[in-house]
């Protein structure tokens, strides 16, 4: 005779309904009422993942772009500039990361500070206001409703960001911080390059930026919420550091910058994204970086693993969840990686 003491999946199951933990499709927050609380492990968010992509500013320190081998040409108004040239010597690779036409592969990222940020980025809270109405012959008012579009704009945050013995994120802020003060003193002419012309005539802010902010889910893959930082500039510069030389620590800066106004879940913000990868994206140097490598021993038993190898560029996906319609982070590698 059957073995009694075997419990099924579906008594299992009515088990856990007893203890408030129903079946996955019998949860629905919308349309019923659970009397003595819901346990949904089904859904509960868990620990995840902050991703942050800094769009790059397009400052105009050299013509052309930056070769592989590190030269470059420094535009005229800058060419005897000690800072910049000590900088074209030293540090070619990071005027990339500030200009988006010195390079030549037109990634629209600086992913210097993608790699080097050590903090999470703050969102502002939204309050809004009220609007009061004129008190009538019974000394009453009443107030409507205003908006909170004020909470988006104006924003102040700060970054930490590690750096290595090189300096080379000190040397982008460094560079920023001696570019705006060389722009604000009328020693940087847009208007003779025809490439930066279009900068002056369109009133583009080229030394401001955006920056895309990603929460991910437990799967490192699923997007729970996205925003975006409009018209971002840094706003210090973190010489301080430098007071003493124990770095026991290594050595980190807290970076001040603005955003001209925030805002999030606009899904223009997810267009804009792929938008801005698109062309980066579709080169047929780049393949599909699975997060997951599947792996088989010898003996045939599965062994895969998190790719943790080096990825070029991102892109969110749409995908559909449970019948749930999702956004995930995806990566594209070089085709020509190791595996």
């Amino acid at each position: 005779m059957p073995n009694e003491n075997i419990m099924t999946e579906s008594i299992a199951k009515s088990i856990l309904e007893d203890v408030g933990i129903p079946k996955r499709e019998n949860i629905d927050w919308l349309h019923n009422i659970y009397r003595f609380g819901l346990l949904d492990p089904y859904e509960e968010a868990q620990n995840g993942r902050e991703y942050l992509f800094f769009v790059k500013p397009d400052l105009y320190i050299v013509d052309g772009s930056v070769a592989t081998n590190g030269s470059c040409t420094l535009q005229s108004d800058i060419s005897n500039n000690p800072f910049f040239l000590e900088l074209a010597r030293k540090w070619p690779q990071i005027i990339p990361q500030l200009q988006y036409q010195a390079d030549s592969s037109h990634c629209p990222f600086s992913l210097l500070l993608t790699n080097a940020v050590a903090s999470n980025l703050d969102l502002p809270g939204l309050q809004s206001t009220t609007i009061q109405n004129p008190v009538n012959n019974f000394g009453t008012s009443y107030d409507y409703r205003g908006t909170s579009e004020a909470s988006d704009d104006n924003f102040t945050f700060s970054l930490e960001f590690k750096d290595t013995k090189y300096l080379d994120v000190y040397m982008f802020f460094r560079a920023y911080e001696e570019y705006e003060t060389l722009k604000a003193q009328g020693r940087i002419n847009l208007y003779k390059s025809n490439l930066y012309r279009n900068y002056t005539t369109g009133k583009i802010l080229h030394d401001q930026f955006g920056i895309f902010k990603f929460i991910v889910g437990e799967d490192m893959e699923t997007i729970l919420h996205y925003s975006y930082y409009c018209g971002v500039m840094w706003t210090s510069l973190p010489r301080d550091s430098f007071n003493d030389a124990n770095f026991d620590d290594g050595i980190k800066y807290a970076i001040d910058g603005k955003a001209a106004f925030v805002e999030d879940m606009n899904p223009l913000i997810i267009k804009d994204f792929n938008n801005l990868v698109a062309t980066y994206a579709s080169n047929s140097s780049f393949v599909e970086a699975p997060l997951w490598v599947p792996e088989i021993l010898g003996d045939g038993t599965p062994n895969g693993h998190v790719d943790q190898k080096p990825v070029k560029i991102p892109y969110v996906d749409t995908s559909t969840d449970h019948g749930i319609a999702t956004y995930k982070l995806k990566f594209k590698k070089a085709a020509n990686r190791d595996n």
